[in-house]
């Protein structure tokens, strides 16, 4: 247990940094993504021009839906004409049969 020292020491430090706008946040994550974590924080803490393009990247990152069915896998944008001719082979010869 700590001491009445050190308790009013945590207990101040938690309200300068209140005072801040910072909130005290616990993750549990693999081992191997602690320091990279860490250091995010440390940016994100700076307010600085890399707070700003890390908030950016990772907001993009989250808000971009992930691909759920195959066809959102393989969907394009490109133009009709850009697939002309590449889907135009013909199976000659079936490994199944099939009833009619």
């Amino acid at each position: 247990m700590s001491g009445t020292v050190q308790r009013k020491a945590t207990a101040a430090h938690r309200k300068r940094a209140r005072a801040k706008g910072l909130v005290r946040v616990e993750l549990q994550v693999p081992e191997t993504d602690v320091a990279m974590l860490r250091e995010l924080a440390e940016i994100l803490r700076d307010e600085g021009p890399e707070a700003n393009i890390a908030r950016s990247g990772i907001h993009s990152t989250l808000s971009t839906p992930a691909p759920k069915t195959a066809l959102d896998i393989y969907a394009s944008d490109l133009p009709d004409e850009y697939f002309e001719g590449v889907f135009d082979h013909v199976r000659t010869k079936s490994n199944r049969k099939v009833d009619w």
